[in-house]
């Protein structure tokens, strides 16, 4: 096999011409075109231009619906979980309330130890509950 040598790429090139290219970049961002297009198609037909102008607004008008509706869903999330904690809440001051008076009522006849268990075990379930749900949520 030959091979061939080539030249070196750093000798000067006589007699060439230099050209200089300039590129324009443009970036729209919306649903309309720019005013340059908009004029071209108001030379083709201005009912076009009227018509997008008309589909940029409903566009507009469906995306601002759809953020209404997200935000109202929002809403009703946050309002429903808010009803079940305070349900929860209660629930639980009404159990741990019940608990307690058993107690008090099994010490008050005579069964200290029966009530030292039911308002133990009352006590520590409820905040074991309560812990454990704040512990769980705030992950």
């Amino acid at each position: 096999m030959k091979s061939r040598k080539s030249k070196p790429l750093n000798k000067p090139i006589r007699n060439s011409k230099s050209t200089v290219q300039i590129a324009e970049q443009t970036t729209l961002s919306g649903p309309l075109p720019s005013s340059s297009e908009m004029e071209k198609y108001n030379a083709i037909s201005p009912e076009l231009v009227i018509r997008i102008i008309s589909m940029a607004e409903r566009e507009a008008a469906n995306r601002h619906k759809l953020d209404k509706e997200a935000l109202q869903a929002n809403i009703a999330i946050t309002d429903k979980q808010f009803s079940e904690r305070k349900r929860g809440q209660i629930l639980g001051f009404c159990i741990g309330s019940l608990g307690l008076l058993c107690s008090v009522a099994l010490a008050w006849i005579g069964y200290e130890n029966a009530a030292s268990i039911v308002g133990g075990s009352t006590v520590i379930g409820l905040v074991g509950v309560f812990v454990t749900g704040q512990f769980l949520s705030n992950k």
